[in-house]
């Protein structure tokens, strides 16, 4: 799961409260849907560091994904090296899910698991650019899923992928528990941040993928070497004592992708592009740009407590899902989002609705995230 914050930003997170931490979380997000009604997480993470200047070190279990990473390790006074292995089974990307024209198409889900290494290294220049140089490499395997992936359904080629990234980042935004306790799935932000991703896949195998009985899938014929960018800004202020603004915004570019590997545009979760009232799994997009604008207000004096409206938009390629990258279709939506930290436990509530969703009417395009969890010091 890609999450603009976490995975971009910042990488693993970090112990600097505790020399070591143990965190749970379960959510869920749900809509009015007979064929896929809800997609969960349970996350469960240990992290522990020794020493200031020590790495960090840790283990991630978030639903199908396992991650063992080492992150902060110095090499200079400004520049540190990181590392993580990754193992995600079956539900990779949520192939499990196949979503066209408002409807759930079971005969195109597949199974979808990888094996990754990623290598890193962080510098920091000045006070708010950070420069990282990433080297990864993964490994596919595919597998139809048990009772619905049609018989004429071409899964994709099981490759090697090596995966060059490079992320720039300029940071002024205020410390906040969200950037570093993975059970604060949501940042309040304070100040701003922008920044861009560019990448690269070089698949040892490519070629058409997916279709039915009718043929081949014009929008999965993957080529060896992919290419994107995505740049993206987040920033937030107060407007009064108990009253904030905040924003984040993401666009995407890509060339020679496929539904493996594009951008989830949908839904209240960290993991995409957020729009309410989209399904999680409803939409991939490779050439997309998305925004939210939220306005929380603080229900108590020690602001624990945050209540607010939230907007969200997107304008997307392909948006039937049907091969025709010249075809641009806007997602719009908005809704509710409540985000209580009690002391060491987390509780957040979001839900929406997509009037841009006309194929939905007799399902209603809405959807609700609900989630709770906790954080502690241990041994």
């Amino acid at each position: 799961m890609f999450s603009l914050v976490h995975a971009v930003c910042l990488g693993p997170y970090s112990a600097h409260a505790a020399d070591t931490r143990w965190a749970v979380y379960a959510g869920a997000e749900g809509q009015r849907d007979a064929d896929r009604p809800a997609h969960g997480l349970v996350l469960v993470a240990w992290s522990a560091r020794r020493a200031r200047d020590a790495a960090t070190l840790g283990v991630t279990l978030n639903t199908d994904t396992l991650r063992v990473h080492a992150a902060g390790l110095p090499l200079t006074e400004s520049t540190t090296l990181g590392a993580q292995l990754t193992g995600e089974l079956f539900v990779a990307g949520l192939s499990t899910d196949f979503w066209r024209d408002g409807a759930h198409v079971a005969e195109r889900t597949f199974r979808s698991s990888y094996a990754q290494a990623q290598v890193w290294t962080r510098t920091q220049h000045a006070d708010a650019f950070v420069a990282e140089v990433e080297l990864g490499g993964r490994r596919w395997f595919f597998s139809p899923q048990p009772g619905e992936t049609g018989a004429a359904f071409t899964l994709p080629a099981e490759a090697w992928v090596f995966e060059p990234r490079v992320r720039l980042t300029g940071w002024r935004l205020r410390d906040d528990a969200g950037f570093d306790e993975p059970t604060r799935l949501f940042p309040r932000l304070r100040g701003w941040a922008v920044g861009v991703e560019l990448g690269m896949d070089a698949r040892s195998s490519a070629g058409p993928w997916g279709g039915d009985a009718t043929g081949t899938d014009p929008r999965n014929r993957s080529e060896q070497f992919a290419f994107r960018a995505r740049p993206w800004a987040m920033g937030g202020a107060p407007l009064s004592e108990r009253v904030r603004a905040q924003a984040q915004a993401e666009a995407g570019w890509a060339r020679g992708d496929d539904d493996l590997t594009r951008r989830r545009v949908g839904g209240l979760t960290p993991y995409v592009a957020q729009v309410p009232g989209v399904p999680w799994a409803h939409d991939l997009a490779d050439r997309y740009a998305s925004g939210l604008l939220s306005l929380p207000v603080a229900l108590d004096d020690l602001r624990d407590i945050e209540l607010g409206p939230v907007i969200g938009a997107a304008a997307l390629t392909d948006p039937r899902r049907a091969g025709d990258a010249d075809q641009v279709g806007v997602r719009w939506g908005a809704g509710v989002a409540l985000d209580a930290r009690l002391d060491a436990w987390q509780v957040d509530a979001r839900g929406g609705y997509s009037p841009s969703l006309p194929q939905r009417d007799a399902a209603g395009a809405w959807t609700l995230f609900l989630g709770a969890g906790w954080i502690g010091a241990g041994d």
